[in-house]
C-alpha cells in the first residue's frame, strides 16, 4: 500500500532508517562539549511524550516551536498519508537534549558538523503546568500527553479496514 501511495523511492530511503536508530553517538557529542542537563530518547509516545516525559522528571514545563523540530520528509509523508500526527508518534533515533542555553548553539554546530540534523526547539520553563507548543501559524497551545502512540492508532486503522 505504503510504495503504491509514495513510490518506491520513498521505500528505499525510509529503509536507511535502520541505521540510525542509536542516538550514541549524538548523546557523546553533547556530553563531551558539556553543559547537558539531562538527555532523553523520545520513543512511544514521540516526541510530545517525551517533553512530558523530561518535564515531569525535573518539575518543571516547556515553550516548544512546532517549526523547529526536525522531522524527515519520509516522516511527513507517512503521517500524511495515514492521518496521523508525528510529535505523536514512535521517535526512535531521535535525541532530546537539554544544556545550558550559553552552550545550546554550540552543541548544535557540533552534531550539524557530524551531518546529525538537530535544532534548538525550545525553552524549558519553571513552572511545570506550562507545556506549551507555538504551531506554525503562530497559535500558542497546549502540547497534551499522547494517550497512546500513534503508531498504535495507524496498526488500528489497518486493522479494521
Amino acid at each position: 500500500y505504503v510504495s503504491q501511495k509514495l513510490g518506491s523511492d520513498f521505500i528505499e530511503n525510509a529503509s536507511t532508517y535502520f541505521d540510525k536508530l542509536s542516538v550514541m553517538n549524538e548523546a557523546l557529542i553533547a556530553f563531551r562539549h558539556g553543559g547537558v542537563q539531562a538527555m532523553h530518547d523520545p520513543t512511544e509516545g514521540g516526541i510530545a511524550n517525551g517533553l512530558h516525559e523530561v518535564a515531569d522528571a525535573s518539575r518543571t514545563g516547556f515553550i516548544v516551536s512546532e517549526k523547529q523540530i526536525p522531522i524527515s520528509l519520509e516522516t511527513r509523508q507517512l503521517c500524511e498519508l495515514f492521518k496521523l500526527n508525528a510529535l505523536n508518534l514512535i521517535s526512535s533515533g531521535a535525541l532530546l537534549i537539554f544544556v545550558d542555553e550559553a552552550q545550546s548553539h554550540a552543541i548544535i554546530h557540533q552534531l550539524q558538523r557530524e551531518h546529525i540534523d538537530a535544532a534548538i526547539i525550545g525553552d524549558v520553563v519553571e513552572d511545570p503546568k506550562v507545556r506549551v507548543i507555538q504551531r506554525e501559524n503562530g497559535v500558542r497551545e497546549v502540547l497534551n500527553r499522547p494517550d497512546t502512540d500513534e503508531l498504535w492508532r495507524a496498526h488500528a486503522k489497518e486493522l479494521a479496514s
